[in-house]
C-alpha cells in the first residue's frame, strides 16, 4: 500500500532541537497535526516558545498571517515526552 500525500494526517518528528522544531513549525502551517516527542522536557517547551516566536515575528508582525492563523498553528503541534503515546495514530 503506498500512501499519498493526502492520506497523511498526523506526523510525528523526534527531536526537538533546532531542525525538529523547524520541521514541526512547517508541517503544521501546511495543515498537518505533528507530534514532537524529546526525551527532554525542558527541550520541548523552549522548541514550543521558539516555535511561537518565529511565527509572530516573522508572520504575525510582518502581516503575512494573521494571529487567529498563528494559534491555529500552534494547535495542531502536540508535545511528549512518550515517544509509545506520541506515536499512536501517525502514518
Amino acid at each position: 500500500m503506498r500512501l499519498k500525500m493526502a492520506d497523511i494526517n498526523k506526523i510525528c518528528v523526534i527531536g526537538a532541537g533546532v531542525m525538529g522544531s523547524g520541521i514541526v513549525q512547517l508541517l503544521a502551517t501546511y495543515g498537518y497535526n505533528v507530534t514532537l516527542v524529546d526525551e527532554n522536557e525542558e527541550i520541548l517547551n523552549k522548541a514550543k516558545n521558539a516555535i511561537e516566536k518565529n511565527l509572530e515575528r516573522y508572520f504575525v508582525a510582518k502581516n503575512k498571517i494573521s494571529k487567529e492563523e498563528a494559534e491555529n498553528y500552534l494547535n495542531r503541534i502536540h508535545l511528549f515526552v512518550n515517544k509509545d503515546e506520541a506515536i499512536k495514530g501517525v502514518q
